[in-house]
């Protein structure tokens, strides 16, 4: 018969049987892992080096991916420090003919740059095109900007570009303007224009923090605390500004109805804040409503709207107020009017009463306003031509010498095609 002190030593023993199984099957497990992933990375690197090199790849898991039905997958790429180097994108394109091509895109980790491309000979109905075809198209494409195009894709018309507007009425100085209300990052934004002669001839686009030790959009644009698709913000809103002086008129931008505009290149932000305080920086020069006192003035509604509020305290290095209103500070302060000129009692000017024969007769009276095709009303141009969806002024590197046949451009759509998911991707991350 077996003693209680067997007893106890038969279940020590059983005890450690177990824990050194145990131990033996997850050791087991992690090598086997391990090997596993060994495998697959070597499999990675095998398929992708070529495209983009990294030290390892991961596959992306998004139901971006899942509900587009032109991409299969989407692999990011690392280097050794675990730094994002960019991404590969698996897209099945299927023509208007029902082929197929089925190809590797690899994409710069802003998503601005193409860094290699592989075709995947797996299609049953397959674009045919040869590999000559394909790697003239490649050595064109690969490290340069996307999206892309070939050359016999744009129509190549030259839009008349009508003779710079004299808006009339404005009085020379500096005029501004900022928003009342912070976006959701924080960011109060504020336009500032000068006028010599009649003419604007320097306009600055910028937004402040709430949070004075925050940069300006534009210098966190620079420094990457502030990140869009595209270009940064601040070339965006530079290359903005400079097309404002070329054409005087802020409705002659042609901002569609989602904010955004299509004839200036390299412009992709919103831009509907810009445009709106442009519109009334131009109705401040009318009124001779200069810098100075809309800053005096917005002092004057800030103190009146609110309780015991220290200007100093909302008042940067610039001598700008970067205070944002309530909805009730807003009612309180402001009521039905629109902006700081009107709620201090400064009319607007009737620019059509003026007898100023600077005013550009030929122009005057007609609408400028962009509508949602990029129309600019008053002109018979229209701004039509676009690639696989995308405008032409988006189009960053034009393909030479090569013909449109449905081969070249069903390679040109698959690159484009991943442009436009990583750029709502990257959009959707911001």
């Amino acid at each position: 018969m077996m003693t209680r002190k067997q007893l106890q030593r038969l279940v020590i023993e059983a005890i450690c049987i177990v824990a050194i199984s145990i131990a033996v099957l997850l050791v087991g497990l992690w090598v086997s892992n391990g090997k596993a992933n060994t495998r697959l990375q070597d499999y990675y690197q095998s398929q992708f080096s070529s495209i983009l090199a990294g030290s390892y790849y991961t596959q992306m898991h998004s139901r971006l991916v899942d509900e587009n039905e032109e991409i299969t997958s989407v692999y990011l790429a690392y280097d050794e420090s675990d730094s994002l180097q960019g991404y590969i994108i698996e897209v099945n394109l299927v023509t208007k003919d029902s082929l197929q091509l089925h190809m590797y895109i690899g994409i710069s980790s802003d998503g601005s740059h193409l860094t290699g491309i592989s075709r995947i000979a797996d299609e049953e109905n397959p674009v045919v095109i040869s590999e000559e075809d394909l790697n003239s198209l490649c050595s064109q494409m690969i490290g340069e900007q996307i999206p892309v195009a070939l050359e016999s894709q744009i129509t190549h018309e030259d839009v008349e570009t009508e003779d710079q507007v004299e808006l009339g009425g404005l009085n020379d100085g500096i005029y501004y303007a900022q928003a009342l209300q912070e976006d959701s990052y924080g960011y109060i934004d504020y336009v500032e224009i000068e006028v010599e002669d009649g003419m604007i001839t320097r306009v600055v686009w910028d937004a402040m923090n709430v949070d004075p030790t925050t940069e300006n959009r534009s210098d966190a644009s620079l420094s990457g605390a502030y990140t869009i698709s595209g270009e940064n913000w601040a070339t965006q809103s530079y290359t903005l500004c400079h097309e404002l002086l070329d054409l005087q008129d802020p409705d002659r931008l042609a901002m569609k109805s989602d904010g955004t505009t299509e004839i200036v290149p390299g412009v992709t932000c919103n831009i509907r804040q810009a445009v709106t305080l442009m519109h009334e920086c131009i109705s401040n020069s009318r009124a001779n409503y200069d810098k100075d006192r809309y800053i005096s003035d917005l002092q004057s509604i800030i103190i009146d709207s609110t309780s015991g509020i220290e200007i100093e305290s909302i008042t940067n290095d610039e001598g700008l107020l970067f205070f944002s209103f309530s909805d009730s500070e807003l009612e309180e302060g402001f009521g039905d009017y629109e902006n700081v000129r009107q709620a201090s009692g400064i009319e607007d000017v009737d620019v059509s009463q003026t007898d100023d024969s600077s005013i550009d007769q030929e122009n005057d009276g007609i609408n400028l306003v962009g509508s949602e095709d990029g129309v600019i009303s008053g002109s018979e141009d229209v701004l039509t031509d676009s690639v696989d969806g995308l405008p032409s002024s988006e189009i960053r590197t034009l393909i030479i010498d090569v013909p449109a046949s449905q081969e070249n451009c069903s390679v040109i759509s698959s690159v484009n095609i991943a442009y436009k998911f990583l750029k709502v991707y990257l959009d959707w991350l911001a």
